[in-house]
């Protein structure tokens, strides 16, 4: 499916399965809204969708490092996600 979703939204734990459930091919989360990283990773590609990952840029990537096999594609933003971003 070539639809992809990139989720900036709150409690991606909880909604980003149902953009898979609703035909998402991909689905990008923000390591800082997800309270269960590899869980949902897994989840994510257990329903048949690619996990992607988002960071911040001032985020470190140094504490996820184990979590990059569960996914399918990491996204660093160049800019703060925001009103401006």
């Amino acid at each position: 499916t070539p639809l992809d979703c990139h989720l900036m939204i709150e409690d991606p734990d909880r909604w980003a399965p149902q953009y898979v459930e609703a035909g998402a091919g991909s689905v990008t989360f923000h390591v800082e809204a997800a309270a269960a990283p590899v869980r949902l990773a897994r989840e994510i590609r257990a329903k048949g969708a690619r996990a992607s990952m988002a960071l911040k840029p001032a985020t470190p990537i140094e504490p996820y490092e184990d979590l990059l096999p569960e996914l399918d594609m990491l996204l660093i933003m160049t800019v703060e996600p925001g009103f401006g971003g």
